[in-house]
């Protein structure tokens, strides 16, 4: 781009000077409309030396006018980076300052946190003891709540053995009375007509199917009694694992670390008993000065 303004300057300055040329040394035209043969003659006799000095003198006022533009581009193109450089330097200031009210925020929350985390030790340090009350409390009544319904299992269990020796001793009793029947009529058979053997065997019969009625009857109450119970048996089963599963979540779900100073009655230094409980996984670690105790969940 440069290149091509200096040339065209170039070109302007040539012609600007032929022009000059022109304008100091002017052919004057003859009488008649022909050129003066003389004249020219004694022109081109002339040195040329006025014409170059005049010349260097015009290229060197060019060069030195394309200088100066040169320089004052220059300068204004320094400006403009002095001004660039001076608006990076702020947004670079006010990027900095933003950094450090953020660090200063990062810094506050990080104490604020850091207040919190020692508020919560305080805490279990400080109500350890009824943290441990209130777990044993209910351990105590999971367990309570495991053996009532193992029990309620015992009872199910013996109703339906009750229902089975009701049953057996129902067959028996049919059994037996069938059995006694058929004796009867047989030892009848000598004095009763035969109308009567058949009415008699008709009774027996009657007495047989009443009977089969009943227990059929019996059978399918004993079926719903059973279906009852065994969904009653689920359900408790269902209810033992959802517990089981939440306290084995609870104890599993972190570790509890935390500090406690036991009182002694017989001891008046409250820092002297330092006991530690640690709840992780399915462990309870607890320990004193004198004991330490593992409770292990399954």
């Amino acid at each position: 781009m440069e290149q091509t303004f200096s040339i065209v300057i170039f070109f302007c300055l040539i012609s600007w000077c032929e022009g000059f040329d022109k304008t100091v040394n002017p052919r004057p035209p003859s009488s008649s409309g022909v050129l003066n043969n003389k004249f020219d003659a004694g022109l081109m006799s002339q040195p040329k030396q006025a014409t170059q000095s005049q010349l260097l003198i015009s290229i060197q006022h060019a060069l030195d006018g394309l200088e100066r533009r040169m320089g004052d581009r220059i300068r204004s193109m320094e400006d403009k980076i002095m001004f660039l450089e001076g608006k990076i330097d702020v947004k670079g200031k006010s990027t900095n300052r933003k950094i450090e009210e953020l660090q200063t925020g990062l810094n506050a929350y990080e104490n604020r946190i850091g207040d919190v985390i020692g508020q919560l030790q305080n805490h279990l340090i400080s109500n350890s003891n009824v943290f441990e009350h209130r777990l044993n409390n209910k351990l105590d009544s999971i367990e309570n709540r495991i053996e009532d319904k193992i029990e309620s299992n015992g009872n199910t269990c013996s109703k339906q053995k009750q229902l089975d020796a009701k049953l057996s001793a129902l067959f028996s009793q049919l059994r037996t009375e069938t059995k006694r029947d058929i004796l009867e009529s047989l030892s009848n058979t000598s004095s009763l007509q035969q109308g009567e053997q058949r009415q008699g065997l008709k009774d027996i019969c009657l007495r047989f199917e009443m009977t089969l009625n009943k227990t059929t009857d019996m059978l399918t109450s004993m079926d719903g009694d059973l279906d009852v119970l065994k969904s009653y048996g689920q359900e408790n089963l269902v209810s033992v694992k959802n517990e089981s599963d939440t306290i084995r979540e609870m104890l599993m779900s972190r570790e509890v670390v935390s500090s406690c100073g036991l009182n002694d009655n017989n001891d008046t230094d409250k820092d002297s008993n330092v006991s530690e409980i640690r709840l992780c996984e399915s462990k309870l670690f607890f320990s004193t000065d004198s004991v330490s105790v593992e409770i292990f969940f399954r």
